[in-house]
This record gives C-alpha cells, structure tokens and sequence, in this order.
C-alpha cells in the first residue's frame, strides 16, 4: 500500500473533551511518523429527530478508507453503534487498518478503558467510607456497552457486601441532562424513596442531576451523594466538584495510533489486537470528601477565565447575527460566494488556522429543485469551495476532479503533521456541504 501520510479520525463533537484528550495521544504519535489527522465530526446525539441525526452521521460518508493509511473510529462515543461497526467493516473490506476506540468489535483491533477498577473502588469507597447502603444506578443507554459494563460493575460490588441494586434502582438518562432529569422525576417522586447515593453513568448526567436536586432543596453531598464518570473538567469546576472515574483518553488515542502504524508496518491488518487502559478513582466533594483545598483552587481559577469565556461567547453571537445578515442580503449564489468570502476575511478569530466551507453550489442555483432530487443526482457532481482561508488569508478554491481529495489545495508537506475537522452543513437528511477547520480552532474547545 503506498504511503498517504494520512490517518482518518471518526469521531462526535459532543463529546470534545474526552475526543481532544485522545487527540492529543494521536498526534503525538502522528506527528513522530510525519502523518496528517483528518477527524470526520458529527454532532449527532441519541434523538428521536432521526432525519437530523442522518444529516449529521452522513459527515462519514465523506470518509473513503481507502484515501487512508488508517483510520481510527472512536466507536464508544459516536452515539451509534451502527455506524461504529459499518464503517469499521468497510475499512476492514478495503484491507484498510482500523482500530475501535472504547468499543470492542467483531474482527476489529481496539484499544478500550476498563471500566473495572475506577468503578470498583469507587462503590467500594461509597459503601465503606460513607456507610452508601441504598444506590441508584443513572445509567446511559440500554445497548451502551460502558453504561452496562459500569451497571455490572456497581451491582457485583455491591453484592459483594450483601447490598442489592434492585431493577426499580435503574433508570437510563442517556447520557444527557434534560432525559436524566426528566427520567429520574419520574422514579423518585418523594423524598422518603431518596437512596444514599446516585451512582452515575457519566459526569454529564452527575451534574445535571446534583443541580436538579439543589433546586428542590436537597443538597449534594449533605443529603444525598451523586457521583460520575469520566472526570470531566466541568466536573473539577462543578460545585461540589464531582467524585468521579478517570478514563486515561490521550494513553487510549496514542495505543490506537500506535496499532495503526503497527498494522502499516508489519502489513498485519487482519490480525485482531485487545487492548486495555485501567480507570481510576478520583475522590472530590460530591461524595463528602476529599481535597477541599484543591478544589477550591480549581474553582477561583474557573472564575479568573469566566470574563473570557462570556466576552468570546458574546464576540462569537455577534460575528453569527453578522453572517446571517450577510447571507439574508444577497439574490443570488455569486452574491453568497463573495460575501461570505468577504464576511470570513474579517471575522476569523475562532476558526483556526484553516478554514472552508464546501457546498454543492446546485443546491442553492435551483431553489425549486427539492432536496431528495439533488441528494439523488449525487452530492459531488456539483460540489465547490465556497470559502477558503489560510492563516486568515484568501485560500484556494479548487478541489481536485477526482474529489479524492477534500481540503482545498491540500498537499502533503514533509516534515510538518496539520489536524484537519470536517462537520456537515445540512437540511434534515440532506447534506448540500461541509465545513473545514484546521489547527486547533478555539470554536472547538467549549463545544
């Protein structure tokens, strides 16, 4: 297979900090091969609207194994199973070498956190050093392979001292605030049916629920106890600061990279590799104890950058209003091109060090054409770069015929590893473009 210098990333923009921990694993054993990193990005969640959830889970159709030394699928966090294992299969199909991040699957090499020790000692801790005798588990979703693996985890240990986690002590908040709060007003309905503890699937829904019971008056640790899993930053900010499971993602995204370039070198792609990363406890407020000083100092720190974070938040409400203004003035798709163009040669603050946007230019030509027509007629037949900058300068538009290519006047350069992000632009199911950021674009860190 003749070299690329390109690994292709598949991975879900919700979950940033558990991605750009992995990522930093990644590139630092990218850049020491002299490799390029394409991360292919959807924002899709576990949603009932599923023609939205398709428009943001056809971002990887984008993604030919076959333009790749590798690709990676960060699979346990991608909010669907089906597409972890499709495109998994694909690459596999293509003698492409894949490896599965966070989730095992058939025939396919991974690098996966055992959910074991972190979540041993952590209801281990509970029941011994806070007398936890009564636990409600939140998990996430029924067919998560970590939320049942965590559940089995907290039932076995439990058992182990003659405590019981009953059905009814089960609820599935699916890995977000509003269903888990939602999901547990429904089970709890009083506070005599209060267990000593919620044990939670992730951080996500540990906050969600602690700020939920303070508003009705119970409070965290006082009179219950709430603790996550996978020892978010927020969660160290959070007040109290969250008893939690860490999950080692940069030592998980450099193992799977490293497989890769393994499987390049020995030519062993259809050889399947198990690899495991240990969890750990991380003991903070939320349970009643643990480095109060520490966490105090977290939490001044998160006020010092709080101004920060509201003026970019503000700056970037602001530069949006202005795009669409830009883009509700003009009559025709010349007119949208060299706006937005314009629009984006000023206002580029968050974008990164590149940044495109890509559209099928038919899309917006024919307003009378309906979306499945031109979905039918093939996406790429009329596909052109819309926007381009670099360095904050004018870039170039042109993408190779063969579209093998999909950063515009993307070429390899030797000695230097550039991180590429490709999001969806699209209406329900049908995508007509995607957007390009480069670098390590400050519109990424906080979601």
């Amino acid at each position: 297979m003749a070299r690329k210098g390109k690994i292709a990333l598949i991975a879900n923009g919700w979950n940033y900090e558990p991605l750009s921990k992995a990522m930093k694993g990644i590139r630092k054993c990218a850049e020491q091969e002299d490799f390029d990193i394409f991360t292919f990005l959807s924002f899709a969640s576990y949603s009932e609207h599923t023609a939205l959830m398709q428009g943001e889970l056809n971002i990887y159709r984008l993604c030919d194994p076959a333009a790749y030394d590798g690709v990676i699928v960060f699979s346990t966090m991608l909010n669907s199973v089906e597409t972890a294992t499709s495109i998994c299969a694909l690459a596999r199909e293509k003698k492409v070498p894949v490896v599965s991040m966070g989730m095992e699957l058939d025939g396919i090499s991974s690098v996966c956190v055992s959910n074991e020790e972190g979540m041993r000692d952590l209801v281990t801790h509970l029941v011994e050093e806070h007398g936890v005798k009564k636990v409600f588990f939140v998990a996430g979703t029924e067919d998560h392979v970590d939320s049942n693996a965590r559940l089995r985890v907290t039932r076995e240990t439990l058992e182990s001292y003659g405590l019981e986690l009953p059905e009814e002590m089960v609820g599935y908040g699916k890995w977000s605030n509003r269903y888990t709060i939602e999901m547990v007003h429904s089970k709890i309905r009083s506070r005599e049916e209060m267990p000593d503890a919620f044990v939670c699937a992730n951080d996500v829904m540990a906050m969600a629920l602690a700020t939920e019971l303070d508003k009705t008056g119970i409070r965290v640790p006082e009179d219950v106890i709430v603790t996550g899993f996978d020892d978010l930053s927020e969660g160290e900010y959070f007040y109290p600061a969250m008893t939690t499971v860490k999950q080692n993602f940069e030592e998980v995204g450099r193992k799977a990279c490293e497989l890769i370039f393994q499987q390049i070198r020995e030519g062993t792609v259809e050889e399947v590799q198990r690899l495991q990363v240990p969890s750990a406890l991380v003991i903070a407020q939320s349970c009643g104890c643990g480095g109060q000083h520490k966490f105090t100092e977290a939490h001044i720190q998160y006020c010092k950058y709080s101004f920060q974070r509201n003026t970019d938040s503000k700056l970037l409400e602001q530069n949006e209003r202005s795009m669409r203004r830009v883009i509700s003035d003009v009559s025709d798709y010349a007119s949208l091109k060299e706006g937005l163009q314009a629009f984006y040669s000023r206002n580029h603050q968050f974008e990164g060090d590149f940044f495109a946007i890509v559209l099928n230019r038919e899309y917006f030509e024919n307003v009378m054409a309906s979306e499945r027509e031109l979905w039918e007629r093939g996406f790429r037949k009329g596909v052109e770069v819309l926007v381009s900058l670099k360095n904050g300068e004018r870039g170039s538009r042109e993408l190779p015929q063969d579209f093998e290519e999909l950063v515009p006047g993307y070429r390899k350069e030797e000695g230097v590893s550039h991180t590429y992000y490709f999001s969806p632009l699209h209406y329900y199911e049908y995508n007509y473009g995607y957007v390009i950021l480069g670098g390590e674009p400050h519109i990424m860190q906080e979601n």
